[in-house]
């Protein structure tokens, strides 16, 4: 006789199941990843705010590499909301840190 189909429920959860993160690190990005954009449109705002500030040479590689770990996690429509809520004085130092991030921090799994 004909085998009855799977039901909806457990099809739908052997779907869903497939695109989790199996990774602690995986798990922990996607639920880190809603708050990243408000971190980096603080973090670009107080930088467009105070332009005379000058941060040491060294605490600028420790906070890249913080940041291009933020990146790496930042989603295209997360990318695409901060660029969308800041200022164009914003959006600029934003961009140049996506495109140092994408030169020189970008995550590339081999």
């Amino acid at each position: 006789m004909w085998a009855t189909p799977p039901s909806t429920s457990t099809w739908h959860d052997s779907k869903r199941a497939r695109h989790l993160p199996t990774s602690n690190a995986g798990k922990t990005g996607k639920a880190v990843s809603k708050h990243i954009p408000w971190f980096m449109m603080e973090y670009v705002a107080l930088q467009a705010e105070y332009p005379e500030l000058v941060i040491e040479e060294s605490v600028q590689k420790t906070l890249a590499h913080g940041l291009y770990s933020l990146f790496n996690i930042l989603g295209t429509f997360e990318r695409e909301m901060c660029m969308g809520a800041l200022d164009s004085a914003g959006r600029g130092i934003f961009k140049s840190l996506w495109e140092e991030w994408d030169q020189f921090g970008r995550f590339v799994e081999k």
